[in-house]
């Protein structure tokens, strides 16, 4: 008969095994395909400010500066290629080159910076040193006001496509600020949104949303036409479980899905095919804490993350993101 303690042992490694056993079942996604493998690349810069509190989009300029919003400091930071600050211009408030949430960013043709003022529900227009040229905007459903506006693109003839969260559509208008045209409404469907946030063109001319309710990325072309459409809710490779935020496309047409809630870069091909991930939640370098908006500068092979949590903007060379893929480290 075995004694009282040698069952006490035999259970406690039954207690070991069965935690064991469902912690591998949950890191495999509940019973599911396997998870994938974690990657870290590592970045060949980090740029920094003291004052970097609630950095959200990012765009590069046609002198290879970086523009960053802040939405907390109600500001607008930018840095050299090098990751020296330049020029940092924005105060809050209402009047006319202040902000309350200045949100997405934009470069038009003459390099001037364009910006989504959000809660003043309008858009700036502001010069390389960050004097105020125009603006226009107010709060409404009317064809030139907004409820909501976040993401902002610009086109090669320097119209503007403005996307109003709350209304679940993109606003089109001239370099004038003349209204032209809108698409998109509140649904799931294609070409529907659902709390949607980031809004970026490629260099082909079409649209990229980042449509956070659907879990999922957009493409659609200048009149509103879907295109295709990336990701769906999940724990496993090429889905979202929670909020997608930044996206960028390389040259290769290659598209890259910031994943908050994961704290990686998803990366699909043009098809909306998944190829690779990389990043986990952290502090270290190659780590993400709530990132953020992304972008490419195809001219230096570059990407750029806005890894808010860690006040900080963190830069990789795409080659090491390839080289990272092909040794499967």
């Amino acid at each position: 008969m075995r004694s009282k303690s040698t069952m006490h042992r035999n259970l406690i490694g039954i207690r070991v095994l069965v935690t064991a056993g469902l912690l591998a079942w949950i890191l495999s996604g509940c019973g599911g395909a396997p998870a994938e493998k974690e990657h870290i690349v590592e970045p060949i810069l980090e740029i920094k400010h003291s004052n970097f509190s609630g950095i959200n989009d990012i765009k590069i300029d046609r002198e290879g500066r970086i523009v960053i919003t802040d939405r907390v400091k109600e500001k607008i930071y930018v840095f050299d290629a090098g990751g020296n600050l330049v020029l940092e211009f924005g105060e809050v408030g209402s009047a006319p080159g202040q902000f309350n949430r200045p949100f997405g960013v934009a470069i038009n043709s003459k390099n001037e910076i364009v910006v989504t003022d959000r809660k003043n529900t309008r858009v700036q227009v502001f010069d390389t040193k960050g004097e105020l040229v125009d603006y226009f905007g107010s709060r409404g459903i009317s064809k030139n006001q907004f409820i909501d506006p976040q993401g902002i693109a610009v086109d090669a003839e320097d119209n503007l496509y403005v996307l109003d969260a709350d209304e679940c559509v993109i606003k089109v208008f001239d370099p004038e600020f003349q209204y032209l045209r809108s698409f998109g409404k509140k649904g799931s469907g294609p070409g529907e949104f659902n709390k949607p946030k980031t809004l970026i063109m490629d260099a082909e001319g079409n649209l990229w949303v980042a449509d956070q309710g659907n879990f999922r990325v957009q493409k659609l072309d200048t009149d509103g036409k879907w295109l295709l459409s990336i990701g769906s809710r999940g724990h496993q490779p090429g889905m979202f479980f929670a909020e997608i935020e930044g996206i960028a496309v390389d040259p290769e047409r290659r598209i890259f899905a910031v994943d908050e809630g994961a704290g990686k870069i998803q990366i699909f091909d043009a098809a909306g095919m998944f190829l690779f991930a990389f990043g986990i939640q952290g502090g270290a370098a190659g780590m993400f804490s709530s990132p953020d908006g992304a972008v490419i500068d195809a001219r230096s092979n570059r990407l750029y993350v806005v890894d808010e949590g860690n006040h900080r903007i963190q830069v990789f060379d795409l080659a090491d993101v390839w080289r990272a893929k092909a040794s499967g480290l």
